[in-house]
């Protein structure tokens, strides 16, 4: 791994918020040609591209001038049927720094495999492969990979504890050594090193130095209820200094937010954003899970920023898929998911999808048509990147369903 300006570390101590500290840096310079990264394909009962199932997901990339709202080209960077096998749906796009490497998750049952490849190659390279635990052993089912440095990749997993519970960790591996495609380069206790009870890493990078936050439960709390802490740590994951400790706020309604999720940086460092997990919010009359900020002011305190945006409904929106994501379709929750901000603070892209009730996670069963779409924040306007993607194709709205889409603003 890569040496910084401070020891890369964790706190492995429950914490919600972990980072390592290193001085802002001003506001880079914004693109209005961005690349969206998105997880796309048709949903059916034999071709499903749903997120947490086997599907026939492609990776696939849209260029896109934010001023117009236009695409200008549309292509495939990875097929669902390209890595082997088990032939299973893509999710999670992760792109390196210098723009030139992606990694992605292949999903196919209950196996999970971590994959990345250079822009330029035509094959990928088999990073890390689902694995069992045994007792305390670091069973892994890699999640949400995120370049730490051109050569790192850092991912969240669940892995085994000695009473046979599960914990959250991220984990570190160099991906350095692309030369044998298909091939693993690591596993779990050869060359991965990881951080116990913190989930979900992102990264800010800043002129010096880079910066690191993950979730993870209060200690002595319940599961589904989060804090923010902010903290410095040496090599060993010990804390330098006392951490902030922040309560993670009240929603625009007023009510205590339980659990804020995939955390995502933007491009100044001082600015955090997330998934508002519980409570819900209404928007249109439709049950909403919302997007909120946490803005770092000048003394380097932490605190609720609000709402990255606020909401229209997907009929004041112009999505031509609105009638897919109503109540009347049968739609009892709309969830903005897997957000980031996209070349600067004004633009967030995110997925959007519509779910039954009755699961404890919140998420219920997907239905309708899931969107990948770039919101311009003020004033607030929708691109709908699935919506580019099918027409591309020659699809009718609503044909495809897709998921996890991440941004890259074009050099």
């Amino acid at each position: 791994m890569k040496s910084f300006a401070l020891p890369l570390g964790l706190l492995g101590c429950g914490s919600l918020l972990v980072v390592l500290w290193a001085a802002p840096v001003a506001q880079a310079a914004s693109s209005r040609v961005v690349d969206v990264l998105l997880s796309v394909g048709k949903p059916g009962t034999d071709a499903t591209c749903e997120p947490d199932s086997e599907g026939t997901c492609d990776l696939v990339k849209v260029r896109v001038d934010l001023a117009t709202g236009a695409a200008s080209k549309v292509s495939t960077v990875v097929t669902h049927g390209a890595m082997g096998a088990s032939g299973s749906g893509i999710a999670e796009p992760a792109v390196s720094p210098n723009g030139t490497r992606v990694a992605w998750l292949e999903r196919g049952g209950t196996g999970v495999q971590l994959w990345a490849k250079a822009f330029t190659e035509s094959e990928g390279h088999l990073i890390l492969k689902s694995s069992k635990g045994k007792g305390g052993d670091a069973g892994m089912r890699p999640e949400w990979p995120e370049w730490l440095d051109d050569d790192t990749l850092l991912f969240s997993s669940k892995t085994g504890t000695e009473d046979g519970k599960e914990q959250k960790t991220i984990f570190a591996v160099e991906v350095a050594d692309l030369a044998r495609p298909g091939a693993p380069v690591a596993r779990a206790g050869a060359g991965v090193s990881g951080w116990t009870g913190v989930q979900d890493p992102a990264v800010f990078r800043g002129s010096s130095s880079s910066q690191l936050v993950a979730f993870g439960p209060v200690p002595g709390g319940s599961s589904e209820a989060y804090q923010l802490e902010l903290a410095a740590v040496d090599g060993a994951g010990k804390p330098l200094a006392t951490p902030l400790v922040i309560a993670a706020g009240n929603n625009a309604a007023g009510q205590p937010i339980q659990g804020c999720h995939h955390p995502a940086w933007n491009a100044s460092g001082d600015r955090i954003m997330c998934m508002v997990h519980r409570p819900s919010e209404t928007v249109g009359g439709m049950a909403t899970k919302l997007l909120y900020t946490y803005v770092r002011d000048g003394a380097g305190q932490w605190a609720i920023g609000g709402r990255a945006f606020e909401p229209l409904t997907p009929e004041a929106a112009k999505l031509a898929v609105a009638s897919k994501l109503s109540a009347s379709a049968g739609c009892e929750l709309l969830t903005y998911k897997y957000a980031q901000y996209c070349a600067s603070d004004d633009y967030v892209v995110a997925t959007l999808y519509c779910s039954t009730g009755g699961k404890s996670s919140g998420r219920g069963a997907e239905i309708g048509a899931s969107r990948v779409v770039v919101i311009r924040t003020n004033p607030v306007e929708y691109i709908d990147i699935t919506g580019m993607v099918e027409r591309e194709q020659g699809l009718s709205p609503g044909a495809l369903s897709s998921f996890t889409g991440t941004c890259r603003a074009v050099d």
